[in-house]
């Protein structure tokens, strides 16, 4: 009506004398188009003013002065009746001061105008089942459903708004009608997922998972992505639960549907219930014809998991395909590298376990032909001849002898060349491998094997005492993108830092240099005696929790697992800032678990980790295993 009365004002304008010699009307539309520029000018004004306002009711409602709000919201929804901000503040603040008359007064001049808008309908059905008919708000829903919009951003508007009123039975009543009438859709389906899920009907909301990857297989990664928001840690929580039981009787009626069974493997997985997830794997293979390739992942995921075990369980079944098996090779290899990992990680690589292992990386190199996985296992081998079977120059020879028919340029090289340098090292060659890091450095820039030759150079030169440069290359490897190495770096680093002023005496740190190169060459007995020196002489400090560090290490070694923990709980005591201190956790859980048979103390040594240290690099590791064992210690108390 404003802008009807500003353009039916009388003209001030002669429009003769605005008409051109051609007739035009330039000046007669210039007046017009004034006047709609003042008007738009000043409507802005208005609003800009609005906004301000708009503030101050909002802060005042914040407040709890709802009557002051009320003032506002009242001439701001008079002004705009159709903006559902100024509505639903309105309506929501006429239930703060329990003035219900007017609150039925607002909801039903809104509905008459505006039936379908979903914050209205949503906002009339909660009215009616607060205070007056429920058979009004199921009318009205009744109707809206008769009237469906094809756009599901408004059904799912609607939802949205009844279920923040409390009412989400509505809420999925008005969403599965939107579906059936138009088809399952996925963004239907997934906002039904949420809303089973927050209904608590954990059964019903893995069924629509299942519509979801029938409707296609495309969306078996965003289901997997749900279910990791979803799924508990707990494999018998309520959700965990039913979506094993939808997913398995689904199977058991469709036995072909093979990304289903895909699905139930991996929940399996993050369960860690690895002997489920191998039972599954194994149909999936058959079935798939897929010769063997998913039993090999989970046998590649297992032993990541630490899940020894299970892993060597799945590299053994794909070794009965035979040898024609087109994974076969793969397998073997897994196989060997997978029992490597198993005896270091309970203790048990000696004696008769370890030439086993050196027949079993034999035997396997044999028959593998050349190539990545050739280099991968044979680096592994000559490592373990050089430090577990003290066989250093068999080892040197071996690698020097294979290492000029690895391509040139390559990871494969860089990481052969990175492993002759560690050898040579242990042997007490300071110079060589110097050389080697940096050739490694130089043709493999800014990558991680770039940065292990790096780090390589930089505990290098702390063996060798010059603490200035291997302080300045630690300070630039605390940057690097290999997570274990920063680590390493970050704690070299705070080892030198205090100790390199001009007034500092860098004995200790030497001293401490010398231990550490021993310990890392396997000589022992070295390594004690340094030891026993620096433990003497030092009551408190950085070299002391190092050296204890080392102690403990070598303890480990020798099978004193008693002295091991308690070395552990010494460093911890004694010096609870120290980096060190989640490694020691970490120690004390896995020695109990695995060589003290004592579940419940590596199950709380575990939970300390988790707790007390968020960001350390064993948590993933940490939470697998606690959940393992407690899944083992409920199982058999």
């Amino acid at each position: 009506m404003r802008l009807l009365k500003v353009f039916n004002r009388p003209s001030h304008f002669n429009v003769k004398k605005c008409m051109s010699k051609t007739g035009s009307l330039c000046c007669f539309n210039f007046r017009y188009f004034s006047i709609l520029f003042i008007w738009v000018f000043s409507s802005l004004a208005v609003f800009g003013q609005t906004d301000q306002e708009l503030q101050l009711a909002r802060q005042y409602m914040d407040q709890g002065e709802f009557t002051k709000a009320i003032a506002f919201y009242e001439r701001f929804y008079r002004q705009r009746p159709e903006q559902p901000l100024y509505f639903l503040s309105l309506l929501k603040l006429y239930y703060a001061t329990d003035q219900s008359g007017l609150a039925k007064v607002l909801v039903e001049k809104q509905f008459r105008k505006w039936p379908q808008s979903p914050e209205v309908l949503a906002a009339y059905i909660d009215y009616q089942l607060r205070f007056a008919e429920p058979k009004l708000a199921e009318k009205a829903l009744k109707s809206w459903s008769k009237n469906l919009p094809t756009d599901f951003r408004d059904a799912e508007s609607l939802a949205n708004s009844l279920s923040t009123y409390g009412h989400t039975a509505l809420a999925i009543a008005a969403l599965e009608d939107w579906n059936k009438r138009f088809g399952n859709q996925d963004e239907a389906l997934y906002k039904l997922v949420d809303l089973y899920v927050s209904d608590n009907k954990p059964n019903l909301a893995a069924n629509k998972l299942i519509q979801l990857l029938y409707l296609s297989p495309g969306y078996y990664e965003g289901i997997k992505s749900r279910l990791v928001n979803l799924l508990s840690e707990d494999p018998e929580a309520p959700m965990n639960i039913s979506v094993k039981q939808a997913f398995i009787a689904e199977i058991q009626k469709n036995p072909e549907e093979l990304e289903l069974a895909s699905l139930l493997m991996w929940v399996f997985i993050q369960e860690t219930n690895f002997s489920q997830a191998f039972v599954y794997a194994k149909s999936i293979d058959q079935r798939s014809g897929a010769e063997g390739r998913i039993v090999l992942d989970l046998g590649m995921v297992c032993r990541e998991q630490q899940a020894f075990e299970m892993a060597n369980r799945c590299f053994l079944y794909i070794g009965s395909l035979g040898e024609n098996s087109l994974y076969f090779l793969e397998a073997k290899m897994a196989e060997v590298q997978n029992m490597e990992d198993w005896l270091r990680w309970e203790g048990r690589l000696s004696g008769n376990q370890l030439l086993q292992l050196e027949k079993a990386y034999e035997t396997v190199l044999n028959v593998l032909p050349r190539g990545q996985n050739f280099t991968q296992t044979m680096l592994r081998y000559v490592r373990l001849l050089a430090f577990d079977l003290g066989k250093k120059e068999t080892a040197i020879a071996y690698l020097s002898e294979r290492l000029p028919g690895i391509r040139t340029g390559t990871v494969e090289e860089g990481l052969a060349k990175i492993t002759l340098a560690d050898i040579l090292i242990a042997t007490g060659d300071f110079w060589e491998p110097s050389l080697l890091y940096g050739q490694v450095e130089k043709s493999l820039p800014n990558t991680p094997e770039g940065h292990e030759a790096k780090w390589g150079n930089t505990r290098l030169s702390f063996f060798r005492a010059e603490f200035a440069w291997a302080q300045t290359q630690a300070k630039v490897l605390k940057a690097s993108t290999t997570k274990h190495i920063a680590n390493d770096a970050l704690g070299l680093s705070l080892l030198m830092n205090d100790l390199l002023g001009e007034d500092s005496n860098t004995t200790d740190l030497a001293q401490y240099a010398r231990a550490e190169w021993a310990f890392y060459s396997k000589n022992d007995s070295l390594a004690t005696s340094i030891l026993d020196s620096l433990e003497a002489n030092l009551k408190y400090g950085p070299i002391l929790t190092a050296a204890r560090w080392i102690r403990f290490q070598m303890l480990e070694r020798g099978g004193a697992i008693e002295a091991a923990i308690n070395t552990l709980r010494i460093l911890i005591k004694n010096d609870p800032s120290s980096l060190l201190v989640d490694d020691a956790y970490f120690g004390i859980a896995r020695l109990y678990e695995n060589q003290g048979q004592q579940p419940e103390k590596a199950m709380e040594a575990y939970r300390t980790l988790l707790i007390e240290h968020p960001g350390s690099l064993h948590n993933q590791t940490a939470r697998v295993r606690y959940r393992v064992l407690k899944a083992k210690y409920k199982a058999n108390p």
